[in-house]
């Protein structure tokens, strides 16, 4: 006997907690099926199978009720005494629609003959529907009749899109996004001088970074086009975005409905998600009812464009009551029950926030949308969530007494007292009863957020509700100390490489020993893949690297957020800052959510239970308040933007700032000629070139920080200070050890001259990244005029200058801008060595070419670094 009790209390439970994710109907169903005989008592399989369905209008109230009783009283005193003349009945009930006074006016009399014909477009009634799709029929058959009676003024946008969406074609649909990169443009403009938005070939907004002109080739995520440029020449496709305004869409732009699960689909436009997801789907409801009257008109709303509206805006009503059942954390009925009521009470008069309204019926403008939205949160759909649970309560009331269900054996099982017709229970028990086995609230941070947004949580919670309405992205916020220790690391092992070794993250995970990097696979492979190029993750100021920078800027502005809104709620202002150098896991706003937080939010619930009563269940909302105040936010610092890890590439290291540090410590001098022949002679290859100049590069960096003798030799600096005699090719530093600190600077001059005149003879560019309107050809003229300059002894320190200039002046962003290519380069290079505070040689003032100008500039180098090769050759 108590095995039978106690499997009849797992059914119990079983079927309610069924009926509780997927309504009464659902389990209706199976009540006939085979498979599932074991999933009831005894007594319900016995007894006859009522399939009477729940009549979730009841939520109208009595008065509908009344009305439905009336009417069918009515139908059977018309002689159509049974089902069977089904015919006969709606025959009649359309004679009773076409005579009566009730119906007001065409409109209304056209939809009920539609109604009664089931000659609703997608809104028929059809075998194929799914149980969801039959509910959403009934919500919004509610929708269309409350669209036809009311004349309050916030329904008139949406009785425009149901009754006349010919006057909708251009207007701004509710719910719809804004334009992102207007916001993103804002905030650019503000933090980033100098970037620019691009489009790639198939309109992706892509960010260029630095000066806002590409640089380098690569792909965009989205489609995999090739986006970028060389030179500050961009690639075929990829151009400028011309319109700076806002460029938010008209019309409904969510695409297909299954992309509403992806990140960039969440934004609610600050409103809180219940809100928000009962103004979309009412929405949808009112553009699907348009499609029913001019499917045309809704087409041309649809962005982009669907070959039939009714199946898409079904698909998207699918999704916007699966968001609210998840918002609200209810069950499949409650929901319903949900729509219906919030439907129910449009037609309540209400006492709008703000006169006059701001929108207009056509919804004409961005801000008209945003103003009709704000309108309908605060003035209706918040005043009903706050009533909600006591209003689905009643609901459920009505439903469980209303007699065409109440004999219905599921019905009884899941509301009823099972006790009272499962012979097998005792009576009369404080434990074989309903309350006991029914299913409780599930508790989640959306349910939490939920019930602190019906108590004005905004208001009288503001740290709680502040922390829930980011929660999803703060609990992201902990990993941030170690970000920046990985960027730190990455910065250090890239920052003086010219030439990356890995091209992927793959490629440089696999070089790793295990324990030096580890970087956790889901980040890889979810998030980025093995196959991304490795400069997502390397932080700097421009390209892909804007990834990692933006990234660490966000969850610090995202901490700072919680911090300032703590400050402001409590009244005190600690002035406690770190910077991300020093940031480390106390600092941040850390908390696991399994661990932490749903245990916190599970102690502070707390339950009631009346005898013979559910199980109520409330949050002490204070309580849990305060302890996430006390255990995640109390102390927490601000974050400082100062100190992020930055890798500059050496390449775009402004080395005339070096420089300049550099013989502000260390007094500097010209090499000698003899000195100069020695190292070109000892330095062959390119690879030791280049060995010797990235030594010298790294040497200055240390210098202009540090100073030091400038009697010191070269090679001992760099093996007793700086430690790198083990890390480079003995000959290399034999080389640069003829060489003190006092000519470090004339040194990089003849090294990086001397690295483009060996990549030239390689048939490689070492101009590549210079414009080519400096790449202009010379006249014959001028390379006879050149062959004989080249003769003077100062030719060699005049085309060294040259060559300084080409480096670090005209590879600067918009240099085209400030030297014009039309100038003469003689004169333009003599004005910047005399802005050195160089002598200029006579014998370049009497014998240089005045003909050449600065766009023969890199041609006229090129010539005469190969002409005096040539020569030294022989």
């Amino acid at each position: 006997m108590v095995l039978y009790i106690d499997v009849y209390k797992r059914q119990v439970y079983l079927i309610r907690k069924i009926c509780s994710l997927h309504g009464v109907d659902y389990v209706q169903k199976l009540l006939p099926q085979d498979e599932y005989r074991w999933l009831f008592p005894q007594e319900i399989l016995d007894s006859n199978q009522d399939d009477n369905k729940i009549d979730r209008y009841l939520a109208c109230g009595l008065d509908y009720k009344t009305i439905r009783d009336e009417v069918g009283k009515a139908m059977l005193d018309c002689n159509m005494k049974r089902i069977e003349k089904a015919i006969e009945q709606r025959a009649g009930l359309e004679d009773c629609i076409r005579s009566t006074d009730i119906f007001v006016n065409d409109e209304m009399k056209a939809f009920a003959a539609a109604l009664v014909n089931n000659n609703l477009g997608d809104l028929r009634v059809r075998p194929q529907l799914s149980d969801s799709e039959l509910l959403l029929v009934e919500v919004t058959v509610h929708m269309a009749a409350v669209l036809l009676c009311g004349n309050l003024p916030f329904l008139q946008p949406l009785q425009q899109l149901a009754l006349s969406p010919n006057n909708m074609t251009a207007s701004f649909i509710p719910t719809m996004p804004d334009d992102m990169l207007d916001v993103a443009r804002q905030v650019l403009k503000h933090e980033t001088a100098g970037v620019m938005l691009y489009t790639c070939p198939n309109g992706h907004p892509c960010i260029v970074g630095e000066c806002g002109r590409p640089t380098q080739v690569g792909r965009c995520i989205e489609c995999k086009a090739e986006i970028g440029g060389t030179n500050h020449n961009p690639v075929h496709g990829f151009e400028a975005m011309q319109n700076q305004g806002d460029r938010t869409q008209s019309g409904h732009i969510l695409g297909d409905a299954q992309r509403r699960d992806q990140p960039d689909m969440q934004d609610t436009k600050n409103m809180s998600p219940a809100p928000f997801a009962l103004v979309r789907l009412l929405t949808h409801m009112s553009m699907l009812l348009g499609a029913q009257k001019t499917p045309q008109s809704i087409k041309q709303i649809i962005k982009p464009a669907v070959p039939d509206p009714g199946p898409f805006l079904m698909a998207h009503l699918l999704k916007d009551m699966e968001q609210l059942s998840k918002v609200l954390g209810k069950g499949l009925d409650d929901t319903v029950s949900t729509i219906h009521l919030t439907i129910h009470s449009l037609l309540e008069p209400c006492q709008p926030s703000q006169w006059p309204a701001p929108y207009d019926k056509n919804l004409s403008s961005k801000d008209a949308r945003n103003g009709w939205e704000n309108a309908m949160n605060t003035d209706v759909i918040t005043h009903q969530l706050k009533v909600l649970e006591q209003q689905l309560k009643e609901v459920n009331d009505s439903i469980r007494k209303d007699e065409r269900v109440s004999s219905n054996p599921v019905m009884k099982m899941t509301f009823g007292k099972p006790e009272l017709f499962l012979r097998s229970l005792p009576q009369n028990s404080l434990i074989h009863n309903s309350s006991i086995w029914s299913c409780r609230r599930k508790v989640s941070l959306l349910s939490l957020a939920h019930t602190v947004e019906q108590n004005n949580g905004r208001d009288t919670l503001p740290i709680l509700w502040r922390f829930l309405q980011r929660e999803a992205e703060l609990r992201l916020v902990r990993f941030l100390p170690d970000i920046l220790v990985l960027q730190m690391d990455l910065v250090k092992k890239f920052q003086n490489m010219t030439d990356p070794t890995f091209k992927t993250i793959g490629g440089f995970l696999d070089s790793q020993k295990e324990g030096e990097i580890n970087l956790p696979a889901e980040y890889t492979q979810k998030d980025l893949g093995l196959d991304t190029d490795l400069e997502v993750l390397l932080p700097q100021r421009r390209d892909l690297g804007l990834c990692s920078t933006a990234l660490v800027s966000y969850l610090i502005a995202l901490h700072n957020d919680l911090v300032y809104t703590v400050e402001k709620h409590t009244g005190e202002e600690s002035g406690y800052t770190v910077s991300p150098a020093d940031l480390t896991e106390l600092h941040v706003i850390h908390y696991e959510y399994e661990r932490d937080l749903l245990p916190l939010i599970l102690s502070n619930c707390q339950y009631s239970m009346e005898r013979r009563q559910e199980t109520l269940m409330e949050y002490n909302l204070p309580s849990i308040q305060h302890q996430i105040f006390t255990r995640f936010l109390q102390g927490k610092p601000l974050i400082t933007l100062n100190g992020i890890p930055t890798m500059v590439k050496r390449q775009d290291r402004n080395y005339e700032i070096i420089f300049m540090d550099v013989k502000g410590k260390v007094p500097q001098e010209r090499l000698q000629a003899l000195t100069q022949h020695n190292l070109v002679k000892e330095l062959q290859s390119y690879s030791d070139v280049c060995e010797a100049l990235s030594t010298v590069e790294l040497a200055l960096g240390f210098l202009a920080m540090t100073g030091g003798d400038p009697q010191v030799q070269l090679d001992t600096y760099l093996k007793e200070v700086l430690q790198m005699s083990d890390n480079m090719a003995p000959h290399v530093l034999k080389a640069l050890g003829r060489c003190g600190l006092k000519h470090c600077v004339a040194l990089w001059q003849l090294l990086s001259s001397l690295k483009s005149e060996t990549l030239l003879r390689l048939k490689g560019d070492p101009f590549k990244d210079i414009s080519e309107e400096y790449k202009q050809p010379l006249q014959e003229e001028h390379k006879s005029q050149l062959t004989s300059f080249l003769t003077k002894s100062s030719a060699g320190a005049f085309l060294l200058e040259i060559h300084e200039f080409l480096l670090l002046v005209l590879k600067k962003p918009k240099d085209t801008d400030t030297f014009r290519p039309d100038w003469g380069l003689k004169e333009t290079v003599v004005s910047y060595m005399e802005r050195k505070g160089l002598d200029v040689p006579p014998e370049v003032e009497e014998f240089f070419p005045e003909e050449i100008l600065l766009s023969q500039c890199i041609e006229m180098w090129k010539f005469s670094a190969l002409l005096r090769h040539g020569r030294s050759q022989n």
